[in-house]
């Protein structure tokens, strides 16, 4: 019995050894001198790309015409190599359906090489490339791409101006966004830039010189005139500037959250009773500034909700919601990510979520100055929490640097030392430590703008 299992093992051992050295026949056709070269080749093997003088190779073809991806032989292989022949002259012939070319225009092009093509002149028209076909399918081209060959008819793709409606701007000493439109089509839709002014606020842009009406973001397909748009300016003051506030639950209020947002404040018996007790109503009043809107949200994060129902920080609905009646927010102070801490968020996972939500935010809002707030200490009892915020106000300071935008300090503010002071659970301010916070933001935006 024994020597019959001895055998069985010894024929398994050799039929693994066997498998494991095979080899497979790999046939490659280079397409020049070196003709075809047959190689045995098992498991993961890396081609060498050749090299053939004038050309650029392309790749590996294998025998059904598709590229060879793989760097692993599972059986035997044909593989010819896919050539691009270089500095080879053809043709160019152009179709300007009634348009005129300039007086000097490539007649060729050498494949491989860059080869800018011509802008044509047509009355009441304007150039919207050139296309490889009458069907205007292949293009807008405005030079010939590097892997082009053959002789080439170009076919001119035009656009009666009669056809576009004009915007004039009215900037009172502002700027203009390079890629502002100043004309449209009738039936598309686009959106109509803000414009910038040093030392002034944009409140946006009016049909009308007394800026009575709606402000103008989009034209769409209802419109079908030319636009005389006027720019409204408001000097850049933190007594003009409308605040709006981004947080947790540390940062709510009942009565001052979008419909359906998780209120925490107020609540027995923490001594935050009234809205004028909170850090960031107190300190928008403080600031004699102008209070705009609060997208805070009990229970959630930067990446993380309390319920299914709940919006983390990141989401676009929520950061769109700070803009109230046409007005976006001049500032916008996060004080966000105790709940990501909580949750056990690693620190990587919460960097990214944190850099993806100011992305987004100055998306939507490309006029608006964004401060960060570091996480407080606090009493929440498990240890690993400690450490973790610290690696998160490490991320928000790295953030602020790499975005340059004003940072809040507030794990100088309440520390370990003061917290109990502070703090009126493990998580939550009392007024004194509501206290001390507005009084740190305060400090740090009117820094702010006295450089400004």
């Amino acid at each position: 019995m024994k020597k019959i299992i001895i055998t069985l093992i010894l024929c398994f051992l050799s039929v693994f050894i066997t498998s494991c050295k095979k080899t497979y026949l790999i046939t490659l056709d280079y397409q020049d001198e070196r003709g075809i070269v047959e190689l045995q080749l098992s498991g993961t093997v890396e081609l060498e790309e050749p090299i053939r003088e004038g050309y650029k190779f392309l790749g590996w073809l294998t025998e059904d015409g598709t590229y060879f991806e793989e760097d692993v032989f599972t059986e035997d292989t044909h593989l010819t190599a896919d050539w691009f022949e270089l500095n080879k002259k053809y043709g160019l012939f152009y179709d300007p359906k009634g348009g005129t070319l300039p007086s000097e225009y490539a007649k060729s092009y050498l494949s491989g090489t860059k080869t800018i093509l011509p802008i044509p002149t047509k009355e009441y028209h304007e150039f919207e490339g050139w296309y490889f076909d009458e069907e205007f399918t292949d293009g807008p081209y405005y030079e010939i791409p590097e892997l082009t060959s053959s002789s080439k008819t170009l076919y001119a793709k035009w656009i009666d101006v009669a056809e576009y409606k004009t915007i004039e701007y009215v900037l009172k000493d502002g700027n203009l966004p390079e890629e502002a439109i100043h004309k449209y089509i009738p039936g598309k839709t686009y959106e109509i830039l803000p414009a910038s002014k040093d030392g002034y606020f944009f409140r946006g842009w009016y049909d009308n010189p007394a800026y009575k009406g709606n402000v103008y973001r989009l034209i769409d397909e209802t419109f079908n005139e030319d636009l005389k748009l006027y720019a409204k300016w408001e000097e850049e003051t933190l007594e003009n500037a409308y605040i709006s506030i981004y947080g947790d639950s540390i940062s709510t209020f009942e009565g001052y959250l979008p419909k359906g947002y998780a209120a925490y404040y107020p609540i027995n018996p923490i001594n935050v009773l009234t809205v004028e007790d909170t850090w960031w109503y107190s300190a928008i009043m403080r600031l004699n500034a102008r209070y705009l809107s609060n997208a805070s949200y009990s229970n959630t994060g930067v990446v993380t909700t309390g319920s299914a129902e709940a919006l983390k920080g990141t989401e676009t609905s929520r950061i769109e919601i700070m803009r109230i009646n046409d007005q976006d927010p001049d500032i916008i102070i996060i004080f966000l990510g105790v709940n990501d801490c909580k949750r056990g968020i690693k620190k990587d996972s919460f960097k990214e979520g944190y850099m993806l939500m100011i992305d987004r935010m100055q998306t939507i809002y490309p006029s608006t100055k964004i401060v960060l707030c570091t996480l407080n200490a606090c009493s929440f009892v498990e240890t690993k929490y400690q450490a973790l915020k610290d690696e998160y106000n490490e991320a928000i300071t790295e953030l602020a640097n790499t975005y340059d935008l004003p940072l809040v300090k507030l794990h100088e503010v309440i520390t370990n030392e003061t917290k109990d002071l502070h703090m009126a659970n493990m998580l939550h301010p009392n007024r004194i430590g509501m206290e001390a916070i507005a009084d740190e933001v305060v400090k740090v935006l009117k820094e702010e703008f006295k450089n400004e």
